[in-house]
């Protein structure tokens, strides 16, 4: 069946007498916003009005979507509250003749309606009383315990279907609560996401799809009272502290690191760590998270880690790995082998077979010319070659150790910047 939009509703409630089939809710007007237009509060899967009489004030809930069995569901729920009054729990009507839009009838919700402020709403006012905040903590134990006791379940547990009034508190929207009589169906929502285990789905329906979003509650709650400043880093009008992510990495979670570093609440956080890691099957009851008589990974509480401390104490300095420099390899120099010069070979001086007669004006003998002695080769002084071998072998050693005082020096500065 296709259901009326958002706007058409609130064009029909304008006039209730013709709108609504239930006589109660003919003889009421609704709550208007400054234009003297009825106000709706959008939620799920509905549009609720707020009708008041002179005597009695009703919550009329008009569907936008589609809830399979819907009417079935809210038959079940009103024979159990009938049977089962309790405190938290306000009376709900299903009237399948509820409001006529275009001379075709739909189906609504009639509940009490509950003066109260949703439990955000209320954190907000109160962020400065911390005694207030710490008053719900036990209240808000005592309900999720009696819902245990009665094996339902709310279904959505989050701060919108919470209210708050003079220090008690009120459930309203029962679209997914489940009940034994109900268990053969299927579930038509998984809640708020800000507030459920990371492994619910629509498989999930049962007594127990309240336990992780009744402990997300409860551990916010008692951040807040401890360290009321929380709220205001971490509130998103759509949470009590806690986003899923902090649910999907709990180990990496800033809030979760804060929350550890409380001293009144760190061995809760760390059962909470692990009741996030746990399958949702596994996911222990309220009362018995808070007392910690549940097993739950270990290593998932050995990621926490404090945030940074703001004391003096020294903290170990970070060592780099230092990597030396590569010294190049020294190659020695090529040492030629010395050729001594080539000597030419000392040819004697042939003399003329047939010399002149001596004159006789004189009785000297010719002057031949002294022969030249042959010089010897110059050859290098074994004492030299020693000399070049010696200073390259010198000059080899240097290289080598100027780069082992280089890569000392490297190593010291790299040391010390990254101490620094």
């Amino acid at each position: 069946m296709l259901l009326p939009r958002g706007d058409e509703y609130i064009i029909a409630v304008q006039n209730p007498r013709t709108a609504f089939g239930d006589a109660e809710l003919k003889g009421c007007s609704a709550e208007v916003d400054r234009f003297a237009i009825p106000k709706p509060y959008s939620g799920g899967f509905t549009a609720t009005f707020h009708l008041l009489n002179q005597s009695r004030e009703w919550a009329v809930r008009c569907f936008t979507r589609s809830i399979s069995d819907l009417q079935q569901r809210y038959a079940a729920i009103d024979r159990f509250l009938a049977r089962n009054p309790e405190s938290f729990l306000v009376g709900t009507f299903y009237l399948s003749q509820g409001i006529r839009i275009s001379g075709q009838w739909y189906p609504i919700i009639k509940m009490q309606w509950v003066k109260g402020d949703t439990l955000n709403s209320f954190i907000e006012k109160n962020i400065g009383n911390a005694g207030r905040l710490k008053k719900l903590i036990p209240e808000f134990v005592s309900m999720v315990r009696r819902l245990q006791q009665l094996t339902i379940a709310h279904g959505d547990l989050q701060h919108g279907n919470i209210l708050v009034r003079d220090g008690k508190l009120f459930l309203i929207d029962y679209d997914g609560m489940f009940l034994p009589k109900l268990s053969r169906l299927k579930t038509n929502e998984i809640g708020h996401v800000n507030y459920q285990h990371p492994g619910r789905n629509a498989s999930h329906y049962g007594p127990s799809i309240d336990r992780f979003s009744s402990i997300v509650i409860y551990l916010g709650l008692r951040a807040i009272s401890e360290s009321p400043g929380l709220w205001t880093k971490y509130d998103d009008s759509e949470n009590v502290l806690f986003r899923a992510g902090d649910f999907a990495n709990a180990a990496g979670s800033p809030l979760v690191r804060e929350l550890a570093a409380l001293p009144a609440l760190s061995s809760e956080v760390e059962r909470f760590q692990g009741v996030c890691k746990l399958p949702i099957d596994d996911v222990p009851d309220l009362e018995t998270f808070i007392s910690g008589g549940f097993r739950y990974p270990k290593a998932a509480v050995s990621q926490v880690t404090a945030p940074p401390s703001t004391s003096s104490q020294a903290v170990p300095p970070v060592i780099l790995k230092v990597v030396p420099p590569v010294i190049p390899k020294v190659v020695p120099p090529v040492i030629s082998r010395v050729v001594p010069p080539a000597i030419p070979k000392a040819v004697p001086r042939t003399l003329p077979t047939h010399l002149p007669a001596p004159s006789p004006a004189t009785s000297a003998p010719a002057q031949v010319p002294a022969r030249r002695p042959a010089q010897p080769a110059q050859v290098p002084h074994p004492g030299q070659t020693g000399e070049r071998v010696s200073s390259t072998v010198v000059g080899i050693v240097a290289a080598v150790v100027l780069g082992v005082i280089g890569w000392a020096i490297w190593g010291i500065w790299a040391f010390v910047n990254a101490v620094h």
